[in-house]
């Protein structure tokens, strides 16, 4: 299982690296229902998963109001609603996320309530 942890971890890094180089390494991720790998690595307890999936989602919202408005608005906000309870903790007694994870789930929920007025309205509610 450590393993598998760390491998998730790197692979998600690589593709920071990987999407930073190039809008066509974007594109192409979007295309073979990347999303979907990230909404599911989204949830994770591992903060070293965590920390490379929430600096990918940055890399792909980052300039452009077309992913952030999909990602936000993928399977009824299931990326908003993971980051609002992301920042609520892992969900183990006196234990919290580090500031890294919290200030990169506040910087994706501002990009998203910016680009998406769905995901805003969410973000309010909650």
């Amino acid at each position: 299982m450590q393993g598998e942890n760390e491998l998730a971890a790197l692979s998600a890094s690589a593709l920071v690296n990987l999407c930073n180089f190039s809008n066509d390494i974007k594109e192409i991720f979007f295309q073979k229902n990347g999303l979907n790998v990230l909404l599911q690595y989204l949830p994770s307890k591992k903060e070293e998963i965590l920390i490379n999936v929430l600096l990918l989602i940055r890399c792909f919202t980052e300039n452009s109001e077309t992913f952030t408005k999909q990602i936000a608005s993928e399977n009824e906000f299931e990326a908003v609603k993971i980051l609002l309870k992301i920042l609520l903790g892992p969900g183990l007694p006196n234990t919290y996320f580090s500031i890294r994870i919290k200030y990169q789930v506040l910087r994706i929920l501002w990009k998203m309530s910016k680009d998406s007025k769905d995901a805003k309205t969410m973000v309010m509610k909650n």
